[in-house]
């Protein structure tokens, strides 16, 4: 008999493919049962088997007379050799002659052998036929698995390297916004400060100067233009910051004062200063960013005195609540309509109202305000009602002294 030779008529499109090592030339009964089962059929003797016959196929067959029979190392020595492998072994025993000792025989062979199922050869052929069905359906929807796992392993590992490549294009280009922001907001701010005196000292010259009072208007556009660039530039300054924000304890005064320095030193807010009234209660002490948050109360209050009639105040107020301090801040003048609550925080959005005023800015204060604040973790809320005013809050955490 050659090794692995394949029994003649097997079909090609089997159910399984075995390997039946027998000591019986080709156990024409066994393979010709198999075959109606519509399982390929290879042969091998013990003295001629190879591991190398084990590639391809589904259950590896082994018939035995005795526990010493040179198929039981073979199975032992394929279950130690393949353990990653699951190739399910069943053992036939040649019980023929043997009577009151079936039980103990096949018993003595199975802890020899440590094949996955030993049984009596003359087990019927339906029985052997379900143990056989049932290996090689365990055996090839584990290599579907395994086949499976392989494609997910795969597709993670080019997930995680699409993954790390797309976090070192984002830090380079965090890097070179925060660049660009820094840079531009410095370069801006010298020739900024010296076209706002320029401007300044013509006012003054013209007011002195009866002769120049024809270019007063001239100024005035001047002045409003400067304030505009000032604005933009100060935006600039508070985005640079709001990408690198602090978590540290700070005074809630104490932002609310530099954002009062803040607005006292914009042309368009100084006047209007007075009518901001702060009451922050007792001495609060917060976590946060106290430049930021006093960025956050700068344009909430710039916010509120331009939107606001002439005169009417813009409060600024903390209380204690569950969560922390709530800062808020009201102003009494044109309200928001309800569908208009989320636009308001988007870059450039200006409220249109049905009056014919107009005001000016460049619809980033309050997209700011949302961007600072979602850095921080704070989210913002906003109560508003039509020609009745509006009321924006957030809550900052506590600080822990301990």
């Amino acid at each position: 008999m050659k090794s692995g030779c394949s029994m003649p008529g097997s079909d090609s499109q089997s159910r399984g493919e075995l390997l039946v090592v027998s000591e019986r030339a080709e156990d024409n009964a066994l393979g010709e049962m198999l075959q109606r089962r519509k399982y390929a059929v290879r042969f091998a003797s013990p003295e001629r088997f190879d591991l190398a016959l084990l590639d391809d196929i589904d259950l590896l067959l082994i018939s035995v007379a005795t526990p010493d029979s040179p198929g039981v190392p073979l199975c032992r020595k394929v279950k130690h050799v393949r353990p990653d492998d699951f190739l399910p072994v069943v053992v036939l025993v040649d019980t023929t002659g043997v009577r009151s000792r079936v039980e103990s025989l096949v018993d003595k062979v199975a802890a020899a052998s440590e094949a996955d199922a030993v049984l009596p050869r003359s087990t019927s052929a339906a029985i052997l036929a379900r143990r056989i069905a049932s290996f090689v359906g365990v055996r090839r929807r584990l290599i579907e698995l395994e086949s499976e796992n392989r494609q997910l392993r795969d597709t993670l590992e080019s997930r995680e390297q699409a993954y790390n490549q797309l976090m070192l294009e984002s830090r380079q280009v965090s890097i070179l916004r925060d660049s660009i922001i820094n840079n531009v907001s410095h370069e801006l701010r010298t020739p900024m400060l010296q076209v706002k005196s320029a401007v300044h000292m013509l006012d003054s010259e013209i007011r002195a100067n009866p002769a120049l009072q024809s270019m007063e208007r001239m100024l005035e556009y001047a002045a409003q233009a400067t304030t505009r660039l000032e604005s933009v530039i100060q935006n600039i300054s508070q985005l640079a910051s709001s990408f690198s924000l602090k978590n540290e304890p700070f005074r809630l005064i104490d932002a609310a004062n530099l954002a009062l320095r803040q607005l006292g030193r914009s042309w368009s807010s100084s006047p209007e200063v007075p009518r901001v009234r702060v009451d922050l209660g007792k001495v609060a002490i917060v976590t946060g960013d106290k430049n930021a948050v006093a960025q956050v109360l700068s344009e909430l209050i710039a916010n509120g005195l331009k939107f606001s009639p002439d005169g009417t105040p813009v409060d600024v107020r903390a209380r204690r609540v569950r969560d922390g301090i709530e800062v808020s801040v009201q102003d009494y003048g044109i309200g928001v309509d309800r569908d208009h609550m989320e636009a308001i925080f988007q870059p450039f959005y200006q409220v249109e109202h049905e009056s014919t005023r107009r005001f000016p800015g460049t619809g980033t204060g309050l997209a700011i305000v949302k961007l600072i604040l979602d850095g921080m973790g704070v989210p913002i809320s906003v109560q508003s009602e039509r020609d009745k005013g509006s009321i924006f809050s957030f809550v900052l955490p506590l600080a822990d002294l301990r």
